[in-house]
């Protein structure tokens, strides 16, 4: 329902007790009415634990992501490292070979 979606943006200023005089006396208005939205006031005021606010879940996720692809580029600058200095022992190995008279 339109209304409901309505009610349902203002429940978070509402529960906050921020919201203007019309919109509180609209909202219980509506509340008196209306179980959903009476059900969802109590979801917005409890405290967030992972099974009332799946958005937490995908925060967990981000960070995991996060990890993942810190992981990576430090395998891959160990490396690009190790390359580095394989070349350079054989740059140097390779100037003592040339150097050295036989």
């Amino acid at each position: 329902m339109k209304s409901c979606e309505i009610i349902q943006d203002l429940m978070p200023l509402y529960s906050d007790k921020t919201i203007s005089d019309d919109g509180r006396a609209m909202v219980k208005e509506h509340l008196a009415e209306c179980d959903s939205c009476t059900a969802y006031l109590k979801m917005v005021r409890e405290p967030a634990s992972p099974t009332n606010r799946p958005y937490i879940l995908s925060d967990n996720l981000y960070y995991r992501a996060i990890a993942t692809r810190y992981r990576k580029k430090k395998a891959v600058m160990k490396a690009l490292m190790v390359s580095a200095g394989v070349m350079c022992l054989g740059a140097v190995t390779y100037s003592l070979v040339k150097a050295s008279p036989l």
